[in-house]
């Protein structure tokens, strides 16, 4: 088997395969879509703070100074 990769647009749900692949492929094909993916408004829109505030888990430390307080703590674990 071997692969074939072109672009083109779906018109009226029809692919059409490009004249210079046309003679190669006249038996059975197997097809592959892949489509481009589209960028909706508010997906543009959303700030990093959305985007992390939407995953699942979310954020472990709130502030800065959250952070910090953790950093001292685990360092001060490695003396012990």
């Amino acid at each position: 088997m071997y692969a074939i990769e072109f672009q083109t647009t779906i018109k009226d749900g029809i692919i059409e395969i490009p004249e210079v692949y046309r003679g190669r492929l006249q038996q059975r094909v197997r097809v592959i879509l892949l489509g481009e993916e589209m960028m909706t408004s508010a997906m543009e829109k959303r700030s990093i703070a959305d985007v992390l505030a939407a995953a699942p888990g979310q954020r472990v430390f709130k502030t800065a100074e959250s952070v910090n307080q953790y950093l001292h703590e685990e360092r001060e674990s490695w003396e012990r």
